[in-house]
């Protein structure tokens, strides 16, 4: 069995490898929105809160419900916080699983490189063989038409 073929179970095993790389990848990036649309609804929603709270603090209320106004904000300034650390998390998560990929993404053209260049010394010797036959075939009929 020629090399070219011996490593093209190698090849389809890397390129498996990396179909599977591109997923993770894929799916950290996904998260990554996901993770940014939450984040971007919660300063939103803090904003909105903070501007219906101080509309109504300009026609009166009272300490008790002001007080726990500026609770529920605290919460909301918490959740976002908490929010902005699980962005970051998925972030590197996202930022590993690229990288993950283009490490995978590398060994996969190598190995077809490697393939193809044995494919194509592989072709040459057969094509070098292939001419020598013809050469002595050639040699064969000439010698043959000269007797």
């Amino acid at each position: 069995m020629k090399k070219s073929e011996r490593l093209s179970p190698v090849l389809k095993l890397e390129e498996m490898k990396e179909q599977a790389s591109v997923k993770r990848y894929a799916d950290a990036r996904t998260q990554l929105t996901q993770e940014k649309q939450k984040l971007q609804q919660l300063i939103e929603y803090s904003q909105e809160y903070q501007e219906m709270v101080a509309e109504q603090g300009k026609v009166g209320i009272t300490a008790s419900r002001l007080q726990s106004y500026h609770s529920f904000i605290n919460k909301l300034n918490q959740a976002i916080s908490h929010q902005q650390q699980q962005l970051l998390l998925v972030q590197q998560e996202a930022e590993q699983q690229e990288q993950n990929w283009l490490r995978q993404r590398g060994a996969t053209v190598n190995m077809g490189k490697l393939v193809t260049r044995y494919a194509h010394e592989e072709k040459l010797l057969t094509d070098k063989k292939e001419q020598k036959e013809q050469d002595e075939q050639a040699q064969q009929m000439a010698g043959l038409s000269l007797f």
